[in-house]
């Protein structure tokens, strides 16, 4: 039987909430963090986090789904850690993952020689950027993950206005000239080479346009037999109609490598 809890915890007076699922196993449990995507939440409508978490448990693994600080959108959604999509950095998102790292590396229910990120679009980044600076993760999965945050958000629609901010008028989201600066300062490049030592694993969509699988080939050729890379056909960047064939392409690649 698969047991979830509710686990709350306090970082820089503010509440990350998320939900812990253990298999039946006795601990310690290789563990996975799971990071979701923009204007996105730990139970993403029920598509990839729950069924993952459910599958990994029957596996004997634990799992914790988290809402970043900074996540909330402007409609009425799940989010339940403080903060709002509208003021988000993704720097403070990079030290989420990496809190939340530090917290479960010290549970003595964990086996921390097996704990890793898994990340799904943005989360992605946040997750491969993370584990580069973290001696705690020992593996990360990437899904639809971009080299560079900034570019997707253009992709997506976003437009600059002149204030130096960026809209998405149709689904009211805005992003204010300091998250703006921020992304386009950052690339997984700037600490790739951090990456490895650990074991990565790049899943992408064969139709993604938005984070297009090209990206995934330039990272694996910098990061070398630590790296693998799995296309999805006929997935586009969020894997509708495909998320179980998602699911259980990570499950296997984690089942069989960590």
């Amino acid at each position: 039987m698969v047991l979830e809890e509710k686990k709350v915890f306090m970082h820089k007076g503010m509440k990350i909430v998320g939900i812990f699922t253990k298999p039946e196993e006795l601990p310690p449990w290789p563990t996975v963090i799971m990071l979701h995507a923009y204007s996105s939440n730990k139970n993403d409508n029920g598509k990839i986090f729950p069924p993952l978490a459910k599958a990994l448990a029957k596996k004997g693994y634990a799992s914790f789904r988290f809402d970043f600080r900074y996540s909330k959108p402007p409609w009425n959604a799940p989010n339940e850690s403080d903060g709002y999509l509208s003021d988000m950095r993704i720097s403070e998102w990079i030290d989420d993952a990496l809190f939340i790292a530090e917290q479960f590396a010290s549970k003595d229910y964990i086996d921390y020689t097996r704990l890793g990120f898994i990340g799904i679009s943005l989360g992605g980044f946040v997750g491969l950027y993370a584990a580069a600076l973290s001696e705690a993760i020992s593996y990360v999965v990437a899904a639809s993950a971009p080299i560079e945050p900034y570019t997707p958000f253009i992709r997506l629609g976003f437009r600059e206005e002149n204030d130096g901010s960026m809209v998405l008028k149709d689904l009211g989201l805005r992003l204010s000239r300091e998250a703006v600066e921020e992304l386009k300062s950052y690339s997984i490049f700037n600490v790739i080479r951090k990456l490895r030592d650990k074991k990565v694993f790049l899943v992408y969509g064969e139709r993604d346009t938005i984070t297009p699988p090209e990206g995934g080939i330039k990272m694996c050729l910098v990061l070398g037999e630590n790296c693998e890379l799995k296309i999805i056909d006929n997935a586009n960047h969020r894997f509708a109609t495909l998320e179980h064939v998602l699911v259980n392409t990570i499950v296997q690649w984690i089942y069989e490598n960590i």
